[in-house]
């Protein structure tokens, strides 16, 4: 399959033209045009913040929702990284810390 892919109303063409022997039908086109588009199709900003343990886990995919105090601002954003440590203290307590990269669209 031959796939063209295209920004905003489709007036501005990728540069690149993706071939794929395996996209044999739309859907696996049209995802392939979107991972080409999320990897290279806009600028981004990488963030990497680091927060304790508290709720459901967050796996690379997902979209989460960052508010930076510092610079006031808030945004939504694609995660594509996490890392868990895990610590024991003297007193024998356990402290769970997770680390975020979280890709946002600029």
């Amino acid at each position: 399959m031959r796939i063209l892919v295209v920004r905003g109303a489709g007036s501005n063409p990728a540069p690149d033209e993706q071939v794929n022997d395996l996209a044999t039908s739309q859907a696996a086109g049209t995802q392939l045009g979107r991972n080409f588009l999320d990897d290279r199709g806009t600028p981004k900003r990488i963030y990497e913040i680091e927060a304790a343990h508290a709720g459901p886990a967050i796996l690379p995919g997902d979209v989460v929702e960052v508010e930076d105090g510092d610079l006031g601002e808030k945004f939504r954003g694609r995660v594509t990284a996490v890392g868990i440590d895990l610590a024991l203290d003297d007193a024998g307590g356990l402290t769970l810390t997770q680390r975020y990269t979280v890709e946002r669209s600029l």
